[in-house]
């Protein structure tokens, strides 16, 4: 089959086409074929933070699957058999790279899997980008239909080019009306392979890739199970460095959005100095009391990086609401609003 795309421009439109080839086999009347598990993804984990993703597979029968893991599960980490989701807050003494490899099983007993490596860094660490980079914001909304689960999912793209120099992508997926609809997010590339994803059961839905190669990538959301049509909107970030010479120009100050935010476990806020100075980050509650106090002291120049645990100085969670992160460096002061969900 030859599937062709066309952009509709007058007169003479742009057109691009893919022939796919489909197998068609015989099946003897009550065969079983085996389930097919969904590409797994790996993931990065920080300790102390909530770590929730689901394990997808389908079922040629539409039988009802089940998911169990080949090996034994990290310690504070939990699976559920029906629903696939995989939940792990990693403690302190587990940095490092874990190793799962996850199993689907249909009625019949017949099985596929997959492994899936989760990297655990200390809390405020984690990845960074090779150079200093500037983050460029863009928004696209868009709809997908209907998804059932098990059943039929809609799907929708929005397509974006990654110049080179780009350190880093980020992409935050927000909809209405979870956990009743749930949206699942997924990066590809040009060849439509799966680059990183976000499956959660939280929501907005984050996805933050590092040192990506230029070129064409998609956005996918997918319709995991959303009683009607769904508005949704993706808030993009990339993070692009002027250039990779030794002798580059340091950049500016700069205090990157949250990420997420809205959200309900913890949030990370990243800034870049453009030389070494005294910095204090602060989150202070709507009647402007000190809530907590995330970082007060001398920091070398570059990129940076706070998570906050939706904790106070005393290590009490907080409730719910409206806060304000105030950040002084550089000999300014630069502002922004998070919510905090139930």
């Amino acid at each position: 089959m030859t599937f062709q795309v066309t952009d509709g421009v007058f007169p003479t439109p742009g057109t691009d086409a893919e022939v796919v080839h489909v197998t068609i086999a015989d099946r003897a009347p009550g065969s079983n074929l085996p389930p097919v598990l969904e590409p797994l993804s790996d993931r990065q984990a920080l300790t102390g933070e909530r770590l929730s993703l689901r394990i997808m597979a389908r079922d040629p029968e539409n039988g009802l699957l089940t998911i169990s893991s080949l090996n034994a599960l990290p310690a504070n980490s939990s699976l559920d058999p029906g629903t696939g989701i995989f939940t792990w807050t990693p403690s302190y003494d587990q940095v490092g790279t874990f190793p799962i490899t996850f199993i689907a099983t249909d009625p019949g007993s017949l099985t596929d899997d997959g492994e899936l490596l989760i990297t655990v860094s200390r809390a405020g660490v984690g990845p960074a980008p090779a150079l200093a980079c500037e983050e460029q914001a863009d928004q696209s909304t868009g709809v997908v239909g209907m998804g059932t689960d098990p059943g039929d999912k809609s799907v929708a793209y929005v397509g974006f080019d990654v110049p080179v120099n780009v350190q880093r992508i980020e992409g935050q997926l927000s909809f209405a009306l979870a956990p009743v609809r749930d949206l699942d997010f997924y990066l590809l590339d040009a060849d439509s392979n799966v680059v990183t994803s976000s499956a959660s059961i939280e929501q907005p839905e984050a996805i933050v890739y590092n040192t990506p190669s230029p070129g064409h990538y998609i956005w996918k959301v997918v319709a995991f199970t959303n009683p009607d049509t769904a508005n949704f909107a993706i808030d993009q970030q990339v993070c692009v460095a002027a250039t990779n010479a030794v002798d580059a120009p340091r950049p500016g100050l700069r205090f990157a959005p949250a990420m997420p935010n809205p959200f309900r476990f913890s949030t990370t806020l990243r800034w870049t100095l453009p030389q070494s100075g005294p910095v204090r980050l602060k989150v202070y509650d709507v009647a402007g009391r000190l809530t907590r106090t995330l970082r007060d002291g001398w920091m070398s120049p570059g990129e940076h990086s706070a998570v906050w645990d939706q904790r106070d100085d005393a290590g009490r969670v907080v409730s719910a609401g409206l806060y304000f992160v105030r950040f002084e460096a550089a000999g300014k002061s630069l502002g922004q609003k998070v919510v905090l969900i139930p």
